[in-house]
């Protein structure tokens, strides 16, 4: 007993400094799995908008439903910190016309 209390500041640091590792390790496991999730937002969000983009570039026209969505996936893509190919493609994307007859798309 007499040895735990004299060194009882040794015990105490030994077990702060595990638990700090304990957590570190939990926070940096948490960290790096938002990190890939926010990579594969950014990739899906990239794939769905060239997608949108080449098929209503063939078609010549898009809905406003349709515009206003993509548009959307656009702006949550740049939050996301995204840019590359896509800014380039939104400027041509802008350009295609509205098709007045169907609002809805189809």
């Amino acid at each position: 007993m007499e040895f735990i209390l004299n060194n009882l500041a040794v015990i105490l640091f030994i077990i702060i400094i595990a638990l700090i590792s304990f957590l570190y390790k939990k926070l940096k496991a948490l960290v790096d799995m938002t990190y890939a999730n926010k990579n594969s937002i950014l990739v899906l969000s990239k794939d769905l908008f060239i997608t949108k983009y080449f098929y209503y570039k063939r078609q010549n026209n898009i809905s406003v439903l349709e515009k206003e969505t993509v548009n959307n996936l656009y702006q949550e893509y740049k939050k996301l910190g995204g840019n590359s190919i896509v800014d380039n493609l939104k400027e041509e994307f802008d350009k295609i016309p509205i098709n007045d007859e169907n609002i809805f798309g189809g």
